[in-house]
């Protein structure tokens, strides 16, 4: 493989670089019966839907990291949770990241705290990506707030909303 091209995604499945988590750590209430059971390590690569997807960071306590991104944002209502990600166009057309995917936390509470819970604004939001064409890359953060006690190991899920039933990769810090 020449030095300038990409390695492919991981699979999804268990390999090097990946934890196998037990099915109850993942879904204790049986509610997500399609919840990833393998994490990704931040940098790997994934392919969901129509995108290549890396979540690059996951900042447990980014409260400090809100409030200096813009003087107008709120406070949290629990603690803010924030998750660098990079994605890559691979569909047919145009992608737009705000319409097609979501970032969320599973926390500890057996609630998924996706990135519509927080009404602070990232000094990269996901708004600001646009529309991406084939092999395009944009890079963001996105702001979950999470209930304080909640917030465990250092993770995050990427649904493709576009995909039946919201195909999504899990990331972990650990």
């Amino acid at each position: 493989m020449p030095a300038d091209q990409p390695a492919d995604p991981v699979p999804d499945e268990p390999s090097d670089g990946t934890a196998n988590l037990p099915a109850e750590a993942m879904n204790p209430d049986g509610e997500w019966e399609d919840m990833p059971h393998f994490a990704l390590q931040l940098g790997q690569d994934a392919i969901i839907g129509d995108y290549k997807v890396t979540v690059i960071a996951i900042e447990l306590d980014a409260d400090a990291a809100m409030a200096a991104a813009s003087p107008r944002n709120p406070p949290p209502y629990g603690q803010y949770v924030m998750a660098t990600v990079s994605v890559t166009y691979r569909g047919t057309s145009e992608g737009t990241p705000l319409n097609d995917l979501i970032v969320s936390y599973p926390a500890t509470d057996n609630y998924i705290y996706d990135e519509t819970s927080c009404a602070a604004v990232t000094a990269r939001p996901v708004m600001s990506v646009g529309t991406l064409a084939l092999d395009e890359t944009a890079e963001y953060d996105v702001c979950l707030d999470v209930y304080p006690e909640a917030i465990g190991q250092p993770r995050v899920l990427v649904h493709d909303l576009t995909t039946e039933g919201w195909e999504a990769k899990l990331w972990s810090a650990e």
